[in-house]
């Protein structure tokens, strides 16, 4: 068993608690603090909210991707096959599968991207790696 002492997320989850943040808060602030391109979607691939990463490598703001599909980023010769990896979204992982993510005034990236349900309601995080790395420097 891992006592809070022992684990410092349970430790970060049980001081914020204290000082009256709430578990969703602290979901929230980690969830968008992820240095990964993460959505969290519905079933149908429809965007409830991205992280900070996701945000800018798509150069939109957090409002301009509310609501979208994901699809709507994706590279237009890689849509059919997007959209089948959707219509499998019934089970509770999706992927990995490349596809091009399309940037609002960039150059598409190839990423692979997998996507797992979480909760009960349907909801699914997708997570995107470059699978190629940015060149450094």
């Amino acid at each position: 068993m891992i006592v809070a002492e022992q684990n410092p997320v349970l430790t970060r989850l049980s001081s914020h608690e204290a000082d009256g943040v709430s578990r969703a808060d602290l979901y929230r602030d980690s969830f968008h603090a992820i240095p990964l391109v993460t959505f969290l979607t519905d079933q149908r691939a429809v965007i409830l909210d991205a992280s900070r990463t996701a945000v800018t490598f798509l150069n939109v703001t957090p409002a301009a991707i509310f609501m979208k599909p994901l699809l709507h980023f994706v590279a237009r010769r890689e849509t059919r096959a997007f959209r089948e990896l959707v219509r499998d979204m019934a089970f509770d992982q999706v992927g990995p599968v490349v596809a091009k993510l399309r940037p609002r005034h960039g150059v598409p990236c190839a990423m692979s991207m997998t996507a797992m349900r979480v909760g009960a309601r349907g909801a699914f995080i997708w997570v995107a790696i470059p699978e190629k790395p940015a060149p450094v420097g």
